[in-house]
């Protein structure tokens, strides 16, 4: 009984022993996986850092970015309304376009008219003109000898007032040379004349001197 005891009581202490190895071996791991969990929070920690790093600087340049989104997205705001006011203006001028167009069509078809209708004056009035002309050409070959016949008068009345005309310029040119050189006898006469009186002027003042009295002579 006491062999018995004791075996057993070895055979527990075993037991014990070897549970309390494997506790021992078990609270080791469980150290291990400590260590390695806290290495591992302590690495994931100082990336969360990194990451909170990143995250703020891409929080600034998302910022960044937001605010030239916001102006990119005034500023397509003002483009779509420029474009809008632009189009607004494009199709009140096509409007304004078609108004003035649909007048001009109708102002060319006025036009039309008013060229068809001359078209048509002017034909007749052609026709008119080209029987007037065919009945004065032959009223013309009617009286072409009559006219013919009256040149030939007027040419020789024309040629003789021509030598009529002749011979009074001849007689004037022979006036006027005849008359030129009464001229010329006329001036010289006139020099003449002159050369004259002065001589005898100066015989009367010689003749005067001449016929002082005695009594001044004596004086």
């Amino acid at each position: 009984m006491n062999w018995s005891l004791k075996e057993k009581m070895a055979k527990t202490g075993e037991e014990i022993q070897s549970k309390l190895d494997e506790k021992e071996e078990n609270v080791n791991n469980l150290k291990k996986q400590m260590e390695n969990k806290t290495k591992c929070f302590e690495e994931l920690q100082q990336e969360n850092k990194v990451l909170k790093k990143k995250i703020t600087a891409e929080s600034k340049k998302t910022s960044i970015y937001e605010g030239k989104v916001n102006k990119l997205q005034l500023e397509m705001e003002n483009m779509n309304k420029q474009h809008k006011e632009a189009v607004d203006i494009y199709q009140k001028e096509i409007e304004t376009r078609k108004v003035n167009e649909k007048k001009l069509n109708e102002q060319v078809e006025k036009m039309r008219l008013l060229y068809e209708e001359a078209a048509v004056i002017q034909r007749e009035t052609d026709i008119r003109c080209q029987h007037k002309i065919t009945e004065m050409v032959a009223l013309m070959e009617k009286h072409k000898n009559e006219y013919d016949k009256m040149v030939e008068e007027k040419d020789a009345e024309l040629r003789v007032y021509k030598i009529k005309q002749q011979k009074q310029l001849s007689s004037e040119r022979a006036l006027e040379n005849e008359l030129s050189c009464l001229k010329r006898e006329l001036s010289s006469l006139k020099e003449q004349l002159k050369a004259e009186i002065e001589e005898k002027e100066n015989l009367v003042k010689e003749h005067s001197r001449n016929m002082i009295p005695e009594s001044e002579k004596k004086h």
